[in-house]
């Protein structure tokens, strides 16, 4: 943690902006499920698209090509937000949005049947805002960074560029991560659904 008066550093909150889990126990003990879970494996996997959008192959699908309904209604919750940070930074177009809404992702992602020390089932998952999140930060780390040019060899790290409070870039980079974490808990939350 680095502690800042009047500024905020986009490198010390880094790139993977709302990254977390959610946990959700059932009514369900572990006499309840199968033998092989092969099938509930699969019946998850339909339900949530996981993996990358493109470059892989058919069954790693990271997108919707017809989102469901949870996903139009939580989209409808980010759809201002989103408004406002494209028309204001257009590069941000380009990067996973509506499609990837309650969609799993890559790397240390993942969706797991769990018992407790009761035998009680969880479904537990981690997953964050899909892309966009790692956008807005790496945008916003080289802005800090271009905007302290002339500064910038001053600090012990290019990485503690910062925005001085009450800076347009300041208040944009709060109000778009603020977007991105409510997407990150909102893909979170339509995944559980799903599941």
């Amino acid at each position: 943690m680095i502690p800042t008066k009047g500024a905020i550093i986009p490198a010390a909150v880094g790139v993977d902006i709302g990254c977390g889990m959610n946990a959700l126990r059932t009514a369900l003990t572990a006499e309840d499920l199968p033998e092989n879970l092969a099938e509930l494996r699969q019946s998850i996997e339909t339900a949530v698209p996981h993996g990358r959008t493109t470059g892989r192959c058919k069954r790693d699908k990271g997108a919707w090509e017809n989102p469901p309904v949870n996903v139009d209604a939580k989209w409808a919750e980010l759809e201002a937000g989103y408004q406002w940070l494209t028309q204001k930074y257009p590069r941000f177009l380009n990067t996973n949005n509506y499609k990837h809404l309650g969609t799993l992702g890559t790397g240390n992602h993942f969706i797991e049947i769990c018992l407790d020390e009761s035998d009680q089932v969880w479904i537990m998952l981690h997953s964050g805002s899909r892309g966009i999140g790692n956008a807005i930060g790496t945008y916003f780390i080289d802005l800090a960074q271009k905007e302290m040019q002339e500064t910038l060899e001053t600090l012990p790290s290019r990485d503690l560029a910062y925005f001085m409070e009450g800076t347009e870039y300041f208040d944009d980079y709060l109000k778009a991560v603020a977007w991105a974490q409510l997407f990150a808990s909102l893909n979170r939350d339509a995944m559980m659904e799903n599941v």
